[in-house]
């Protein structure tokens, strides 16, 4: 049987195979194939083309947004009614807006004119938020974090609620905060509907390192906190999760929090069985799985972490990203492998019996750890496994004698790490 021309193919297959087009070619790839026939232009135009919105440079996403406010602006109730979708920007489902602005701030920026669009409901159908502001000093104050940066105001949030009854994700990277202004979290967290918060900002003058977190909305799938207390540089303490129940978690990503009482995380893990990945990042202090028991964190299959005595213990643990190498914490030891268990009593990389483990490649680390963890499939590796020193995104692919069995193989692979999302591609 011959195969359908790609024109004939059913509308819906369209939207599948968008999905595996990269962000930065999208746009492009989309519009090409709209000029090869009416049929596909009328499937992917304007829908799929605006369905995901990356904003990438100021003046690009400043002329971009007013141009969505002006067209939001002439829609009506009626003209919504009878022409189904008139406005480019009520196809939006996922924006991204990543900008670099000059600090001090002066006039209009790409943060007011997204604010403005939400406003006149020019972004009814977002399903999921991203910004990131990257700060240029234009050289005119002294650059030490404590002239006048971007805030975002209450409003924004309040709109975000009001104005985006679809939304359920919200990603927001390098904001900064001063102590005494309004703190953007209670807003974020009151949105209940949300199931992704991701937050990575620092906290200016912040009284002591600790944030509240009681109020996260208990239905979210996904968290992700990179906090930092920026003029004590202190790292935020894990205890701030304590007490924090999410019956739903499947994704935790952490990083500059650390752990100043190891025992307090197993309560933590008990009560989130659910979890799938977690990802603990090379600013992360303290003992994670300190005491860990079998059965703790039962659905785990996806881990960035450095070097722990628990890997073993995952019972589906599928893919490994090592974010460091061996600390004072972590030892190189897998309970089900001999040559691991004669390092168990090696506590700290100043030991001069770490030297004891010295993998000469990349492929040995990788079918040692393999061996210890019979789950695993896929191993990455990052800057630094104990002395070897290591390219970031060198990945192996585990191939086995039989199910659960030894290696047999190793094949190179793509550094998938732990990326099993489409927003990580921002």
């Amino acid at each position: 049987m011959s195969e359908a021309p790609f024109c004939e193919l059913p509308p819906e297959l369209f939207s599948v195979i968008v999905e595996h087009l990269p962000l930065v070619y999208r746009p492009p790839t989309l519009l090409s194939l709209a000029l090869t026939c009416h049929r596909i232009h009328d499937i992917v135009y304007p829908g799929l083309v605006y369905d995901t919105v990356w904003l990438g440079e100021e003046d690009q996403a400043l002329t971009t947004l007013n141009m969505l406010i002006a067209r939001a602006e002439m829609v009506t109730a009626q003209d919504t009614q009878n022409q189904g979708n008139p406005s480019l920007s009520h196809c939006i489902h996922h924006i991204c807006l990543e900008s670099m602005l000059k600090t001090p701030i002066r006039g209009p920026n790409s943060l007011g004119a997204l604010q403005k669009l939400i406003e006149v409901d020019g972004l009814r159908c977002l399903s999921s938020l991203t910004i990131q502001v990257i700060y240029d000093w234009d050289g005119t104050r002294g650059n030490d974090g404590t002239g006048p940066h971007l805030k975002l105001p209450s409003s924004f949030f309040t709109s975000l609620e009001t104005k985006c009854p679809e939304i359920k994700g919200v990603r927001i990277f390098s904001i900064l905060q001063e102590f005494g202004k309004e703190w953007m979290e209670p807003h974020i967290f009151s949105i209940k509907r949300l199931t992704s918060i991701s937050m990575g900002n620092h906290l200016l003058g912040y009284p002591s390192p600790t944030i509240n977190l009681s109020e996260l909305p208990t239905n979210l799938h996904t968290l992700e906190l990179r906090l930092l207390d920026y003029i004590r540089a202190k790292e935020i303490d894990f205890d701030v999760l304590l007490g924090c129940t999410i019956p739903t978690l499947r994704t935790l990503i952490l990083d500059r929090i650390s752990v100043s009482n190891p025992l307090s995380t197993n309560g933590f893990w008990r009560a989130h069985p659910g979890i799938e990945r977690l990802e603990l990042g090379l600013d992360v202090g303290g003992n994670w799985f300190a005491d860990f028991e079998a059965g703790m964190l039962p659905n785990l299959k996806y881990l960035q972490d450095s070097l722990t005595t628990s890997f073993s213990r995952f019972s589906k643990l599928k893919r490994l990203t090592l974010s460091g190498g061996i600390n004072s914490y972590n030892k190189p030891f897998f309970a089900r492998t001999t040559n691991w268990e004669d390092y168990a009593g090696f506590d700290t990389y100043e030991s001069s019996d770490l030297g004891k483990y010295f993998p000469e490649t990349f492929d040995e680390a990788a079918r040692d750890l393999a061996n210890g963890c019979r789950t695993l499939d896929v191993i990455t590796m990052g800057n630094n496994f104990g002395e070897l020193s290591i390219r970031n995104g060198l990945s192996r692919k585990i191939v086995r004698e039989c199910d659960g069995g030894m290696v047999k193989g190793l094949i190179k692979t793509r550094a998938l790490g732990n990326i099993i999302g489409r927003e990580d591609e921002w």
